[in-house]
């Protein structure tokens, strides 16, 4: 955490708050390069993902007391990903819930991921995007994604 700033989604002087809601933990350099500008929902899925992966990478010593080898952390990095990317395509309306879970559990079966570790990659995945907690339990209850 050494490197990361606590970067302001709407920058301050744009009438952001310092809420949790408008904060994001981005490596600092990135972070004074983008100013006051406000940034865009590419910047915010990608420090996302970067900081997902990096959280990975930073306690692989601890994953790997767990049983899960540098082989293994980069293979949970790759699925982390994946579910990430599938969240997009559920999010956006292009494939549905059912599909979703199929689609994340057939990643992880190739992999070689078991299946509790395939649900906290899911809560990982929900962690990091909580607006897909929103959209899953939506589509869970037969409502439909957001356009």
């Amino acid at each position: 955490m050494s490197d990361k700033h606590g970067s302001h989604i709407i920058p301050r002087s744009q009438g952001g708050s310092n809420g949790a809601d408008n904060i994001l933990w981005e490596v600092g350099v990135d972070n004074l390069r983008r100013g006051a500008e406000v940034m865009t929902v590419g910047e915010q899925f990608y420090i996302r993902v970067y900081n997902a992966v990096d959280s990975i990478v930073s306690n692989s010593g601890t994953i790997a007391r767990l049983g899960i080898a540098a082989t293994g952390t980069a293979i949970l990095t790759q699925v982390v990903v994946t579910a990430i990317s599938y969240s997009l395509d559920l999010y956006r309306g292009d494939i549905t819930v059912e599909e979703y879970k199929n689609l994340v559990l057939e990643a992880a079966k190739a992999a070689g991921i078991a299946t509790p570790i395939v649900f906290l990659i899911l809560v990982a995945v929900l962690a990091l995007f909580p607006e897909f907690t929103v959209v899953l339990s939506r589509n869970a209850l037969g409502g439909s994604a957001p356009a």
